[in-house]
């Protein structure tokens, strides 16, 4: 019997999701990840932003910044059960072996620009919708 393997396509997420994950040179959770500082700049941010504008009382406000802190630590559960499986990763990592290594000074600025982009953009977008 000949053992049908599976096709994957692989999109810009996975590209964030697997970068630097196989890499040796890398310290396993020393920074965030690229596909976590693109999940923070685009769901973390503008809610942090936005909290002390839509809560219209202290006991809205803690509701808010508490489900903010259940989906900041939920969402990789889900993610890796769902979407980035073992076999997906190693898939991956066939198809794209250079990708594998990575150097930590790249993988280090990545995360830290698009936090910091992030921050200025809905900053800006902040204070120009509520001035």
């Amino acid at each position: 019997m000949n053992a049908k393997k599976r096709k994957y396509k692989f999109n810009w997420l996975d590209h964030l999701y697997f970068m630097g994950k196989g890499s040796w040179r890398v310290p396993l959770r020393a920074w965030p990840t690229p596909f976590e500082a693109f999940g923070w700049s685009v769901v973390g941010v503008p809610l942090t932003f936005l909290i002390p504008f839509v809560a219209k009382s202290l006991l809205t406000g803690f509701i808010c910044i508490a489900c903010l802190i259940a989906a900041s630590f939920g969402w990789e559960w889900l993610v890796r059960k769902y979407r980035f499986t073992l076999q997906r990763e190693k898939a991956y990592f066939r198809r794209y072996p250079d990708r594998k290594q990575y150097s930590i000074k790249r993988l280090f600025w990545i995360p830290v620009a698009m936090l910091l982009t992030a921050f200025v953009i809905w900053g800006f977008l902040i204070i120009y919708i509520f001035r």
